[in-house]
């Protein structure tokens, strides 16, 4: 904004009040020219007088130009403001007429391919081992068989120890405890003593010692059958069994002679 006065005409009047106002590239002026003031009666008028005179209109009339310039440019400027919204309409409305309006289409979810179902089968049970049947027949020894240092064959059957000595045989498989042990044998006196015996089983595979018959005596000429109870039962195994005669003794009289045959041992469940 630019205000210029006449400074050789302030003296008595105000010639010429030029504004300029220059907005958005446009410039606009207003020339204001003051009413002259006469004095009464022909008087003239002071200079302090001129000058307040010259000030108080010349502002009135400033601020109403500058008033005035303010409304002109709000207008411009709401103008071009729509000049620019109007073109942006005007492009969007284009672009909406030239690009087809598309549906917005679904996204195809991904098909799931069918699993194989995978069934387990439980492994079948293990079949407890069958435990193998015990044979309860009673174990039969025949003395015939058994390993001897001085006895004889008897012709009734067995082996005879005349002398002391012993019957024995080994790895005898018994499956089941020893309830009972049977002896078949006989003897003969030597001045109405019999014979004295005992029988031993060693079992291998408890490594313990039993003796199911301990010592006693034959007291009968013709085979019989002894039998012991064994309490508590021995266990079962693997056994040596030994038969043994203790009480020899030399006789004056060759029709008497202390023996025993042995025929057979018997071992029960």
């Amino acid at each position: 904004m630019r205000m210029t006065h006449n400074n050789h005409s302030l003296r008595r009047r105000c010639q010429v009040a030029e504004l300029s106002y220059s907005r958005w590239g446009k410039s606009v002026s207003l020339h204001l020219q003051p009413r002259k003031k006469t004095s009464q009666a022909g008087e003239l008028p002071s200079r302090g007088g001129q000058f307040l005179g010259l000030r108080r209109s010349s502002w009135v009339f400033v601020g109403l130009a500058i008033l005035g310039l303010c409304l002109v440019g709000c207008k411009q400027r709401v103008k071009i403001k729509e000049k620019v919204l109007g073109e942006e309409e005007t492009v969007a409305v284009k672009e909406s007429v030239e690009k087809p309006h598309l549906e917005p289409t679904a996204t195809p979810r991904p098909t799931r391919r069918p699993q194989a179902r995978i069934v387990k089968t439980p492994l079948p049970a293990p079949s407890p081992t069958p435990t193998p049947a015990i044979d309860y027949t009673p174990i039969v020894v025949d003395a015939s068989a058994m390993w001897t240092d001085k006895a004889t064959s008897d012709p009734a059957g067995g082996k005879k120890l005349s002398r002391n000595g012993f019957l024995q045989v080994d790895n005898v498989q018994v499956p089941y405890p020893i309830a009972e042990v049977v002896l078949e044998m006989k003897g003969t006196h030597l001045g109405n003593v019999w014979p004295e015996v005992d029988l031993n089983m060693f079992n291998r595979t408890e490594k313990k010692n039993f003796f199911p018959w301990p010592r006693d005596y034959v007291t009968t000429s013709s085979f019989h059958l002894f039998v012991k109870k064994v309490d508590p039962p021995m266990p079962p195994g693997t056994y040596l069994i030994t038969f043994r005669y203790y009480n020899d003794s030399p006789s004056d009289n060759p029709e008497e002679d202390r023996a025993v045959t042995l025929k057979r041992i018997e071992l029960r469940p």
